[in-house]
């Protein structure tokens, strides 16, 4: 342009396509660059004060960086989208996608948003691309699959902000086990609103901050949360074949179905509120099982272990009857504090040892 951010430029090319063999707004940016129309559209790098494409019946490559300064940001319909370079935004302008077919990010297609992310793709997204916003929500609206390891952060504005962090369907890896997914949300949510995994295993899944987080089935090298103000709840079973298990530390824990962790993997669960195990949150793993909640655990799932120790280091409310198996060898039992039932007479516990310890440091009943 002549003047940064001033000379719009729209293009409508019906069936016809629209390329850009070289830099566009390098030298001085353009303002609002607009497609009205088109088959294929190829592009270099764009300098712009937004990019829009309203309509578009082949594929949209991005093959240089793209980076607005206007509220409108970058906002791309069409059929299908490949972007291989990165995608930054600022002046409170947001990242949105919606195809038709399918959205395919690259590892060096990084989005970083001064608004909120959202991408759609009626026939998958398949992302290796990080997300970063400024305390604004990242929504993948579609089935969702890792070509790489991913990580999604909303808090990167002025202080942690409350950006929330929504997968809609599921999320899959492209190799079992070894493709990462790590999430930053800082006082926002985090949640998976479908099963994680289940197609092809992830690898470890790490929840750095969150207030709340919900997920269903999890299938994964590992699962971890950091850090979490609110109530994580885990609505699917969580199946785990690595060393790292099943690690969750933050406020209050929901488990309402199974937890199995395989690969010497051991569960540890470490709340400074209240934990609350269903009859349905059976814990078995192959490594040991550790539970600490300051505001008192209560609990209706059995747990068992491959010869390793269990450990109830808070006080203990049985909701249900309940039996701890640390399997034939030296895996010890201790409740380290008091344990209680909640209807008189009516829980029971049965406690099977091996050659293990079984210790009771507090009152029982």
């Amino acid at each position: 342009g002549t003047a940064a951010g001033a000379q719009t430029l729209t293009l409508t090319a019906g069936t016809g396509d629209i390329t850009f063999n070289d830099a566009v707004g390098a030298g001085r940016r353009l303002g609002a660059i607009s497609i009205v129309s088109a088959a294929d559209v190829t592009a270099a790098a764009i300098m712009a004060a937004s990019l829009s494409q309203t309509a578009g019946t082949g594929t949209t490559t991005l093959n240089g960086a793209v980076n607005t300064d206007g509220a409108a940001g970058v906002s791309l319909a069409g059929t299908n989208l490949i972007v291989n370079q990165a995608i930054t935004t600022t002046g409170n302008g947001g990242v949105t996608f919606s195809q038709g077919g399918a959205t395919t990010i690259a590892s060096a297609g990084a989005i970083s948003s001064d608004g909120a992310v959202l991408i759609t793709a009626t026939g998958g997204i398949t992302t290796a691309g990080d997300v970063t916003t400024t305390n604004d929500n990242v929504t993948f609206a579609s089935a969702t699959v890792l070509a790489g390891s991913v990580a999604v952060n909303t808090s990167s504005g002025t202080g942690a902000g409350a950006g929330d962090i929504l997968f809609s369907s599921t999320v899959d890896g492209t190799a079992a086990g070894a493709q990462t997914l790590t999430l930053t949300a800082g006082t926002g949510d985090i949640t998976f609103n479908d099963a994680v995994g289940a197609g092809r295993r992830l690898g470890a899944i790490s929840i750095v901050s969150a207030a709340d987080v919900t997920a269903a089935a999890i299938m994964a090298a590992s699962l971890s949360q950091t850090a979490g103000t609110g109530t994580t709840t885990l609505n699917g079973a969580v199946n785990t074949d690595g060393a790292a298990g099943v690690f969750l530390t933050g406020t209050n824990l929901a488990v309402n179905a199974g937890i199995t962790t395989t690969g010497t993997g051991g569960v540890t669960v470490n709340q400074s509120g209240t934990a609350t195990i269903a009859a349905a949150g059976d814990i078995s793993s192959d490594g040991a099982g550790s539970m600490t909640s300051t505001g008192g655990i209560t609990t209706a799932g059995d747990v068992t272990t491959t010869d390793d120790n269990v450990t109830f280091a808070s006080a203990t409310v049985l909701s249900g009857s309940v039996a701890v198996n640390t399997g034939t060898g030296v895996g010890d039992i201790v409740f380290s504090s008091t344990v209680n039932g909640t209807a008189a007479g009516a829980q029971t516990l049965t406690l099977t040892a091996g050659t293990g310890d079984i210790t009771f440091n507090d009152a029982v009943g």
